[in-house]
């Protein structure tokens, strides 16, 4: 099966030797998904086009038959297509979101940005049921350590299943336009920073529990000048509140519950140089050394 050069693999349920397999893949900004036994692939289409900045559900769901079959049901815009194979669900030992491993070539090259679930996966002995994944790729740590996704589009988030694979769910929000995204959060995960850049401008979205607050920043330059912006959210008069500092400056401008535009200068593509360090509670998140070496590069 030819597949043309515009594919983008989006996720892959894979054994050890990518010879058995089930991926789901854009054509076009058209989905399928490929099924792989180890001797020949079958193709289920989803005979929709993705919408551009719409997002759309996608569901893999993989149940036992008898005599050896699966019966794969995918569900696409809330419409379902069933699929029945023999492939045995214990041989899938990994889940690969993004750019693949070395051994399972694969691309993003159709879809922008997406979120979306896992179930039923642990992941170095710790429950991810659900583990929500948002805007892949990611450079993943450690779980229960503090992380942040950045980069290109070519990182991977790779899952080594310690359990069988029953479903799979994604939310996939393809973009007229690249972006690039830094996302840092918490040790608990429940407080967390995106930046993105949206119409040429630098936008921080600031997330606590149930709260979101938006914040544009000035897109400019800062290596001769180093910017000093500090941003403070209070959650709806709570106690809770994330500071984003760079620099250590002590200036400090309160969200509350609307969209403020910082007057400060920070270039997007020049962030990593100047982060240095995310609070929680006016306390410092414990990453700062190996947050500054992942940034490095």
């Amino acid at each position: 099966m030819s597949k043309s050069k515009k594919d983008g693999t989006i996720a892959k349920l894979t054994n050890d030797d990518c010879s058995t397999y089930v991926s789901l893949v854009v054509v076009n900004k058209q989905p399928s998904l490929y099924i792989s036994d180890g001797s020949k692939i079958t193709t289920v289409d989803l005979k929709k086009n993705l919408p551009v900045n719409k997002r759309v559900h996608i569901r893999v769901e993989a149940k036992e038959m008898s005599r050896g079959k699966t019966k794969f049901i995918i569900s696409f815009d809330k419409q379902s297509v069933n699929k029945r194979l023999r492939i045995a669900k214990a041989s899938i030992s990994t889940l690969f979101i993004g750019e693949s491993p070395v051994k399972c070539p694969s691309t993003l090259d159709n879809v922008e940005g997406f979120t979306g679930s896992v179930f039923n996966v642990k992941f170095d002995e710790r429950d991810m049921n659900p583990k929500r994944i948002q805007n892949a790729p990611a450079i993943w740590n450690k779980p229960g350590e503090p992380g942040f996704f950045a980069g290109s589009r070519g990182t991977a988030i790779d899952f080594e299943l310690t359990e069988r694979l029953e479903e799979f769910e994604l939310t996939l929000t393809p973009m007229e336009s690249k972006f690039e995204l830094v996302e840092i959060f918490n040790k608990e995960k429940d407080a967390h920073m995106e930046i993105k850049v949206e119409e040429d401008q630098v936008v921080a979205y600031i997330y606590i529990a149930k709260g979101v607050s938006r914040v544009a920043v000035r897109n400019r330059d800062c290596r001769s000048q180093p910017p000093q912006i500090s941003v403070e959210f209070e959650n709806n008069g709570s106690d809770e509140q994330v500071i984003l500092k760079v620099n250590d400056s002590k200036k400090k401008q309160t969200l509350r519950d609307h969209m403020t535009v910082l007057d400060g200068s920070v270039s997007f593509k020049r962030l990593s140089g100047c982060l240095t360090d995310f609070y929680i509670n006016e306390e410092p998140v414990e990453w700062k050394t190996q947050l500054s070496e992942m940034l490095r590069v």
